[in-house]
């Protein structure tokens, strides 16, 4: 007694007839958790020490009686004490709205436990990516090809526009939400989207860079490329040769990024207002100016655009 109330791991090399003693066992697991893997089948069994140990730590339920991963108030200890013991819960209790909510409101991860019912279960799935953003790819696919769903998962967790289901791909909401956040997502628009010219002058305002994956007649669409270089101005690049010659488009770019001036033509380069657009939005734009100029003459423009020198040439 006095060697397991200290270190009650030792219960591992105690005789059967210790490893089957009530008082024995619990001193044990009431020192050490783990000590419940040693002891007997019975004891295994009893719902008092299989409590003590769980409730100090939730991952012993792996050694308690089968029975007892399926109590509810055992696994849920378990849980509370620490939330991946969810996985040694009966298929029963992974099947349990309130089991899996305790884990996955802890930490949204343990959802990958959870049944395929639960995981359709909107409920759960909310308050699993609300702790873990990442809980979303372990969401049942009924939920990931449901609109409505989508929309509101957005609203506390943008990362579940990474899961989105197939049939989601030709809602032009939630692609514009996806190309928002990340322009290569035009990639995976239905061909419908890809070829709707509204779509795409909609999903270029909402991130200019999308135009390096629209289709080429687009790129050549000045209503379309100026939508994309007024949100930004890095898009001319993808822009084609004519509307890189367009003063236009040139302006609205650099404008919005001084730096755009690299990819516009050269007689635009040499244009004195592209130029002052440019170096008023960024001074290194001036490194892209065809323009001949001195520094007196840099100055000049500077001032023309409205910049004010802090001693940068």
């Amino acid at each position: 007694m006095a060697a397991v109330s200290s270190y009650g791991e030792v219960l591992e090399f105690a005789s059967d007839a210790l490893q089957d003693n009530d008082d024995i066992v619990m001193t044990a697991v009431t020192n050490d958790p783990y000590a419940l893997e040693f002891a007997s089948d019975r004891l295994k069994n009893n719902e008092d020490i299989v409590m003590a140990a769980v409730q100090q730590d939730g991952l012993t339920l792996e050694f308690a009686n089968d029975r007892f991963k399926d109590d509810k108030d055992i696994v849920m200890a378990a849980v509370k004490c620490y939330v991946f013991a969810i996985r040694f819960a009966s298929d029963g209790l992974k099947n349990n709205e309130d089991i899996v909510m305790a884990a996955v409101q802890q930490n949204g991860l343990a959802l990958q436990y959870a049944s395929l019912e639960v995981r359709g279960n909107e409920r759960v799935v909310l308050a699993a990516v609300s702790a873990n953003k990442e809980a979303f790819r372990f969401a049942g696919q009924r939920l990931k090809n449901d609109k409505h769903f989508m929309l509101e998962a957005l609203s506390v967790c943008d990362s579940a526009l990474d899961f989105i289901g197939a049939p989601l791909m030709d809602n032009e909401i939630i692609m514009l939400l996806k190309i928002k956040k990340k322009a290569n997502a035009f990639f995976f628009v239905t061909d419908r989207l890809r070829n709707s010219e509204s779509f795409v002058a909609a999903a270029v305002a909402t991130n200019g860079m999308t135009l390096e994956y629209v289709a080429p007649q687009f790129r050549g669409n000045r209503d379309i490329v100026h939508a994309a270089v007024t949100n930004n101005g890095l898009a001319l690049q993808w822009a084609t040769v004519r509307l890189k010659m367009d003063a236009g488009i040139v302006h609205a770019a650099v404008s919005n990024n001084g730096m755009a001036l690299q990819w516009a033509s050269d007689g635009l380069k040499h244009n004195h207002g592209i130029v002052a657009a440019a170096i008023n939005q960024n001074a290194g734009a001036a490194e892209f100016s065809r323009l001949e100029m001195d520094v007196d003459q840099l100055r000049e423009i500077m001032r023309d655009a409205e910049f004010v020198d802090h001693g940068m040439v």
